[in-house]
């Protein structure tokens, strides 16, 4: 009979540390892609030729840079060791950007 030896998980080795949420994480990417999304459909409803969504992609790209800069400075201060909770804000914050986005070129239009 072999005997497995069980390993603790990183989080539970590291005292003080949190384990992250996977489901927040993946969350957090599909209200990435939703905020893509809107990006992409206020492109399309403003011509829809390549020089549209190439600056609509550039846009959704230094929106997550600024928000997530902003964000992971805040994540510093208030919930250290939380990068789920940082990809989730990011999210979320890209998404209402993004569909606010398409509602201002809707309304050109």
């Amino acid at each position: 009979m072999s005997t497995m030896s069980r390993t603790p998980s990183r989080s539970a080795s590291v005292p003080g540390r949190r384990a992250t949420n996977g489901t927040l994480i993946g969350l957090g990417l599909l209200l990435l892609a939703l905020g893509l999304a809107g990006h992409l459909t206020a492109a399309n409803v403003e011509g829809g030729h390549a020089i549209h969504y190439r600056d609509h992609i550039f846009g959704f790209v230094m929106l997550t840079l600024v928000c997530g800069i902003i964000v992971l400075l805040l994540g510093r201060r208030f919930w250290n060791d939380r990068r789920d909770i940082t990809l989730l804000i990011v999210g979320l914050l890209q998404t209402i950007l993004g569909w606010w986005v398409y509602v201002m070129f809707r309304g050109k239009v």
